[in-house]
């Protein structure tokens, strides 16, 4: 699997090769930092046959993207220690919003992503990428512990273990901890590098899966209403209806509607249109013009998207946009 990195002016960095590390060496460490008007960045990086940790710390100086394109399949085991950030596919509009303290399991296959950072943070994540086959060999085929995970894997589609994931725990934080700080080196750092991330993603599958149980049993609508989440986030530029997601998940209109009222308090189609612009002004701060974004959302006419859009954020969307150049 490789990565291509862009600045903000669209430039290439050089690519990084993830697996399988090149050369005799069993692991490759790497520390990396940069700093320009935008961020600071710190990097810890140990890169293996089948995995790559990354350990990073960011200081945003002002709001802006970090683009980047996967070449290839890959899982990865997602840590946001401090801050948050919102990653979104520019191949499929699909976004992934990570919040402080929170960890999950995703997965990738060649698609440029965005991450956009809000200024004024400092950003503590850990990524472990592993290989989508040797993650499947961890996991082993026969159990169901991925659910309809392990069907999206096979066939290559994105795939998010849970919709806004869960709360790190100090088990966690120790392995994290012990990772960043080791001074082992040669095979006895392979060794201590393959046995705590096989800890981590085992701490990971645990805590998923056992609050996905808990809240099962003190509220099954509460699955209902994260599924028709789910279905939005995934389509949020296609076109439905309730008809639609009730069919989807073997519902009907009323209990749908109400499902997901009682959890978020809001209606589907209310939640809908609030996330349709939100995505919107990413996109223009993503370079996208008022045309290609009217035409996503499925507008004829631009001024059909403008329209709504100042109504939605009491802005225009060019407005918007010099709102943000100028600060």
């Amino acid at each position: 699997m490789k990565t291509r990195v862009f600045n903000e002016a669209g430039e290439i960095i050089p690519e990084i090769s993830l697996f399988p590390v090149n050369g005799n060496e069993d692991v490759v460490e790497k520390r990396l930092e940069f700093s320009n008007e935008m961020k600071s960045v710190t990097n810890l990086i140990f890169q293996m046959e089948d995995a790559v940790f990354q350990y990073s710390e960011i200081d945003s100086k002002k709001d802006f993207f970090y683009r980047f394109n996967i070449e290839g399949e890959v899982v990865c085991l997602y840590f946001i220690l401090e801050g948050s950030l919102t990653n979104s596919s520019v191949n499929t509009l699909q976004t992934y919003e990570s919040k402080t303290n929170t960890h999950n399991i995703l997965f990738w296959k060649s698609r440029e992503v965005n991450t956009y950072y809000k200024k004024n943070q400092h950003i503590k994540l850990v990524n472990v990428f592993l290989n989508k086959n040797f993650f499947l060999k961890c996991i082993g085929k026969d159990n169901n512990i991925l659910d309809d995970g392990f069907s999206k894997l096979s066939e290559g589609e994105r795939w998010i273990f849970k919709e806004d994931g869960e709360i790190i725990n100090d088990e966690m934080l120790k392995v994290i901890s012990e990772i960043i700080e080791t001074k082992r080196k040669g095979i006895f750092l392979k060794l201590f590098l393959e046995s705590k991330l096989y800890e981590l993603l085992m701490l990971q599958l645990e805590s998923l899966k056992q609050q996905e149980h808990i809240e099962e049993k003190v509220d099954p609508t509460k699955k209902l209403a994260q599924s028709i989440h789910k279905i939005i986030k995934q389509n949020t530029f296609a076109e439905f209806t309730l008809r639609d997601i009730a069919k989807k998940l073997g519902s009907n209109i009323s209990t749908v509607s109400n499902s997901f009222k009682q959890h978020y308090h809001i209606t589907i189609f209310q939640y809908w249109n609030n996330l349709r612009f939100n995505e919107a002004k990413k996109m223009l701060l993503n370079n996208y013009s008022v045309k290609e974004i009217a035409i996503i959302m499925g507008y004829k006419n631009p001024n059909h998207f403008s329209t709504p859009f100042k109504k939605h954020f009491s802005i225009t969307p060019t407005e918007y946009l010099n709102s943000k150049f100028e600060q």
